[in-house]
């Protein structure tokens, strides 16, 4: 499993849908970039293993507009530093989840993005009570993805989700290969 966070969100309309594009949180970063992989970078590839933010994978993940707005809203009143409870106006199935875990003393512990068939992604969330029983519950990403945010909570993918859905970062593919080109001409220039 690997540590993820949101790096952006596209929110759509009702004829295109919107986006949570998810990244390896940097410590997860470099963890990955340590272990050996099934398709080894070719030795004239212009992809590099520095360890650049941008080379870390990145996984869509296809979310309604209604998903998406509340994810934006979210992030955006986390940000101004707002509490949980101070998020939304009126009370919201995550107010009252939050409600729930708060009243019978369990927490969430994580959550995991386990597998993907298509373009559907199935997550749960690992869940702990105080008299140590643990469970799991299945969850939608797109509410794993609030409610990690506003429990504060790990978002975890594991490995064959990440290699199987994932896409390439076509700006850091084109700014490497622009490195590279500016150093092939300023070697070029030192001959």
């Amino acid at each position: 499993m690997v540590a993820m966070e949101i790096q952006s969100l596209v929110r759509g309309n009702s004829s295109v849908p919107s986006l949570i594009f998810l990244q390896p949180t940097d410590s997860a970063f470099k963890k990955l970039q340590n272990k050996p992989t099934k398709n080894p970078t070719p030795k004239n590839s212009t992809q590099s293993n520095t360890g650049d933010v941008d080379n870390k994978p990145i996984l869509p993940i296809r979310v309604g507009t209604h998903e998406a707005a509340v994810l934006s809203t979210c992030i955006d009143r986390m940000r101004k530093g707002c509490s949980a409870s101070e998020i939304f106006s009126r009370p919201t199935p995550f107010d009252i989840i939050l409600q729930m875990l708060k009243h019978t003393n369990t927490r969430i512990v994580y959550f995991e993005i386990y597998d993907v068939k298509g373009t559907v992604f199935y997550a749960r969330g690992n869940i702990s009570q105080e008299n140590g029983e643990s469970f799991a519950i299945e969850v939608r990403p797109s509410d794993a993805c609030v409610l990690s945010i506003l429990l504060n909570v790990a978002l975890f993918v594991d490995d064959h989700v990440i290699s199987s859905a994932q896409i390439p970062n076509l700006e850091a593919q084109l700014t490497q290969q622009q490195d590279k080109a500016l150093e092939n001409f300023i070697s070029s220039l030192d001959e």
